[in-house]
């Protein structure tokens, strides 16, 4: 028990967002179950790593198109056969009309083969609220209204120095598994009736449950709300979407994993950080916006954890858009904040000059898998796509 204590309080060092006690008590959790851990992230790396091949083949095949027109039956003169005969179904049963044939588009199964709706690769991860690019998502409807400082004076569970980590992965389950259904307004406006009657109660409780499941990587439905911005800025719930926050940061943060990351205070070389930025950047190439997190150069346990919103390359040189939680979400959504290999090989970040030890986090291929699989799941569900 003493060795546990011990190493507990080792890892409550990990990064420079830790938090006292719930670093504590979550790392002697984390101690007791890293064996378990490691084979379930053993085997969610091995299932991503197919998925991502198998997307990668489809995609040198020519067979995934990054945007898809619009199936429209629309003609000058109604009396002339549309000519191209994949629309012979769709002239007949919805003239003047216009679907999308694109990941969760519109068009019904009949119209738009299952394989593109509901695709069993990472384009599933093409879901809205991205519209034409994986930046979208950095929207600032998209984000949560507080920052990752915010957190401390919002969250029941009181820090220290932020919750970073916690703030990048709850952000990117609510944009990757969240569907925001503004129309139906009945759960919400019971969040307008008395604080003591049974129909408030009720609406929290189902919110939080909501908020349960995604944090979870569990796709919902989040009736009266149009993003997560509005959802985050709700008095009734901010504060309990903040302590998920904050123990989502304990759960990532507090394990050996994250002291790895956090005792490489030293620059990178060219060819490490080559493999970081091919790796994130098939990330998002495959839709997805990865957490990475970084030690500052000669700071050992000072990290910090961000989501990548992007890529831009300019001069032939590329750079990572960061979407990083202390700034606004309209100066992240700018691309303003960059990440780029520097001329002595190293990774440099623009808030912070050379960095350290800069690592994709270790939680992202297994939250992405689950979020696979739970996306295909609900997709297959909505569009009627089951066994097909």
């Amino acid at each position: 028990m003493r060795f546990i204590i011990l190493i507990a309080l080792l890892l409550l060092t990990v990064t420079s967002c830790n938090q006292n006690s719930l670093g504590a008590l979550t790392a002697a959790k984390n101690l007791i179950s890293a064996p378990v851990r490691q084979i379930s992230s053993a085997i969610s790396n091995y299932e991503y790593k197919k998925i991502e091949d198998k997307t990668e083949a489809l995609r040198k095949e020519g067979k995934l198109e990054e945007h898809r027109p619009s199936i429209s039956c629309t003609v000058e003169d109604p009396t002339k056969p549309i000519k191209l005969s994949f629309l012979d179904k769709l002239m007949q049963k919805t003239r003047n009309g216009v679907c999308s044939c694109i990941p969760w588009g519109d068009c019904n199964k009949d119209l738009c083969d299952c394989s593109i709706l509901c695709p069993n690769n990472f384009d599933i991860f093409r879901k809205p609220p991205i519209d034409e690019s994986i930046s979208d998502l950095t929207r600032p409807e998209n984000s949560l209204l507080f920052r990752n400082m915010s957190s401390l004076r919002i969250a029941s569970i009181k820090g220290t120095q932020g919750y970073c980590w916690g703030h990048a992965s709850i952000t990117s389950k609510f944009n990757r598994v969240g569907f925001f259904k503004p129309d139906s307004t009945e759960k919400r406006e019971d969040l307008n009736a008395s604080p003591k009657s049974e129909k408030y109660k009720n609406a929290i409780k189902f919110y939080k449950g909501i908020i349960d499941d995604i944090s979870n990587n569990k796709v919902r439905e989040i009736p009266g709300f149009k993003y997560l911005q509005e959802l985050s800025a709700h008095p009734d719930l901010q504060s309990y979407i903040a302590d998920k926050v904050a123990k989502t940061w304990a759960d990532k943060a507090m394990t050996f994993s994250g002291m790895k990351v956090a005792l490489g205070s030293t620059k990178m070389h060219l060819v490490d950080s080559q493999k970081l930025m091919d790796e994130v950047i098939k990330k998002i190439d495959n839709h997805q916006q990865p957490q990475i997190v970084f030690t500052y150069q000669g700071k050992k346990f000072q990290t910090h954890a961000v989501l990548v919103s992007h890529y831009v390359v300019e001069g032939g040189k590329t750079y990572l858009c960061i979407r990083d939680n202390e700034s606004s979400p309209s100066f992240n959504h700018k691309c303003s904040l960059r990440m780029f290999i520097d001329r002595t090989g190293s990774i440099a970040y623009a808030q912070a000059g050379t960095v350290g030890t800069v690592a994709v986090a270790h939680n992202e291929n297994s939250d992405s898998i689950a979020q696979f699989k739970a996306l295909k799941e609900h997709c297959d569900e909505k569009k009627s796509c089951k066994n097909k």
